[in-house]
């Protein structure tokens, strides 16, 4: 099932609102940068998500094993098997739907983030 694509028309989030969608979700601000790279334009290489979030290739990949562990990323290797793309799961979809819609979850515990 392909998940439901986010409207590109939403105005940018502040940084204070982005850090409080991060923290809601219990995701560190760099790996809710990496969730909004990836919800705005995949399937999309590691490499790519390195060179819009301003971080080491290092740094993604171990960014994207605790999204992929959180359930909020897919690892995909079927449009080219010499190199792996990273598509958005529902989970990331429905929570990206939420925060836009104003309706956060509660607040992750502080340290349940990464």
């Amino acid at each position: 099932m392909i998940p439901t694509q986010p409207p590109r028309n939403v105005t940018p989030m502040g940084t204070l609102e982005a850090l409080t969608h991060a923290r809601s979700l219990g995701l560190s601000p760099s790996a809710f940068h990496a969730l909004l790279v990836l919800l705005d334009d995949s399937p999309i290489r590691p490499t790519e998500v390195a060179k819009r979030t301003g971080t080491s290739t290092a740094n993604v990949t171990n960014m994207i094993d605790r999204l992929e562990k959180g359930g909020w990323a897919e690892r995909h290797d079927h449009f080219d098997r010499r190199s792996q793309y990273l598509m958005p799961t529902q989970k990331a979809f429905d929570a990206f739907h939420r925060c836009i819609e104003g309706k956060m979850p509660e607040p992750a515990h502080l340290g349940d983030g990464e």
